[in-house]
């Protein structure tokens, strides 16, 4: 989830590094993940994710703030996914 914060490119290990905090914080906050990742059509670009629950969509969106992301996808109880995101971004 926390690869390139903001689109600000960043070396292989300092994407790693921000990607073990994240989940450090999100075994903090008591939540379950399931890791995964993101990859270009053309398997050129791939990046690490995580699936956190039981999570609010108001720490979700926290998350997504404190880690630098443009968005974030939040899934309600009812199973739909919302796309949040950053309010900070212009």
């Amino acid at each position: 989830m926390v690869w390139n914060p903001l689109g600000k490119e960043l070396t292989l290990e300092e994407n790693k590094k921000a990607n073990h905090e994240l989940k450090n914080e999100l075994f903090k906050k008591g939540l379950k993940i399931i890791e995964g990742y993101g990859e270009s059509r053309d398997c050129k670009w791939r990046e690490g994710s995580f699936f956190a629950y039981p999570i609010d969509q108001d720490t979700a969106l926290q998350l997504c703030c404190i880690f630098e992301q443009n968005a974030v996808v939040y899934v309600t109880s009812d199973g739909l996914p919302l796309l949040l995101l950053n309010p900070n971004l212009n």
